[in-house]
């Protein structure tokens, strides 16, 4: 997905964002914008491996996106 489409999308997803991953606080949804960085949060708030946050971030996007 383009990361310009992707970050339009993710923004206007914050309470499903928040519903879904109910450790990230307003400030960490602000920090991110794009896929990598998504990634970066749930492996900083959840402690997952990359490939584990991978395969989260790509189930949010197909569940929300």
């Amino acid at each position: 997905m383009n990361g310009d489409i992707f970050m339009w999308k993710l923004k206007q997803k914050v309470w499903d964002i928040k519903a879904e991953f109910s450790e990230f606080t307003e400030s960490d949804i602000s920090e991110i914008s794009n896929k990598e960085q998504l990634i970066g949060k749930l492996q900083e708030k959840y402690w997952y491996a990359k490939e584990e946050a991978l395969k989260k971030a790509d189930e949010f996007a197909k569940k929300y996106m």
